[in-house]
């Protein structure tokens, strides 16, 4: 396995679509804020924003030893609002994020358990606004 710090499009995408989720009232709005991210303020967006970013470079640090992060590109990311992205975006910058910080104990941390269970969130929210889920018969 590698891993490589993800470049700010990456986490400001993620940023984003979960900010929307609070206007959008998507349910798993509710998973950030029972863990304390309501993202209600400027800075609450920034600073969870940094904590995603600090939460990569636990990972390739985790990998490739402490100080490797800076390897990979320079410690200046700063959080800039951007659109939502499409949800199928914002699952796949998701992904990328949670790949890229799979390594040593980073997947015990409830940051990573948060954002594995919002991108299962967002998976099923998909997957309910396909044309052939509402055409599948239930039960």
């Amino acid at each position: 396995m590698s891993a490589y710090m993800v470049d700010d499009q990456t986490i400001n995408r993620i940023v984003a679509r979960l900010v929307a989720a609070k206007r959008r009232d998507d349910w798993f709005y509710y998973l950030l804020k029972e863990a304390g991210h309501a993202l209600n303020t400027p800075e609450e967006v920034k600073f969870f924003a940094y904590r995603l970013f600090v939460l990569n470079k636990w990972g390739v640090e985790n990998r490739y030893g402490k100080g490797s992060a800076s390897e990979f590109r320079p410690m200046d990311y700063e959080y800039q609002a951007i659109a939502s992205p499409s949800d199928i975006q914002a699952h796949k910058s998701l992904g990328c994020l949670l790949y890229q910080c799979s390594e040593g104990n980073v997947p015990d941390h409830p940051l990573f358990k948060l954002l594995t269970e919002i991108k299962h969130a967002l998976a099923e929210e998909i997957v309910q606004n396909l044309p052939e889920y509402d055409q599948a018969a239930w039960g």
